[in-house]
């Protein structure tokens, strides 16, 4: 899942406004393509060169977070016992993703945590934690 501002045109075909749902649909088939599996702090990037999403924004990335509501992570757990745990997709400047990549999902949350960086309601402005 992915948190869109209120305002955000959802029925625009524009890579500037569509480019978020793409990268949705793009992250829930990629098990599906690639036969793999994705979880907390996977990490995917635009394409080989980390090209921007889309003209409007410098995100080239997304990582993977746990769903959260008000009582904590949003799980479903199916008759079976099976649990489907639910992920929201974390849009990512370059600078952010390398840093990911040199450590991990959490210190990466908690660098974006000590600078009061609001990101779980997609800001195509918001600020880079390294610049």
């Amino acid at each position: 899942m992915i948190y869109l501002p209120a305002d955000w045109n959802l029925d625009s075909s524009d890579e500037t406004d569509y480019w978020p749902i793409r990268v949705l649909k793009d992250t829930a088939r990629l098990p599906i393509w690639n036969e793999t599996w994705l979880c907390y702090g996977h990490t995917l990037q635009s394409d080989e060169e980390g090209s921007a999403y889309a003209a409007n924004t410098e995100f080239n990335s997304v990582v993977l977070k746990y769903a959260e509501n008000r009582d904590g992570d949003v799980r479903l757990i199916m008759s079976s016992g099976k649990v489907i745990n639910f992920y929201e997709i974390i849009p990512l400047y370059p600078e952010e993703l390398q840093f990911k990549i040199e450590n991990d999902a959490d210190t990466l949350f908690e660098k974006l945590a000590e600078q009061k960086i609001q990101y779980r309601i997609l800001d195509i402005r918001r600020k880079n934690a390294f610049r």
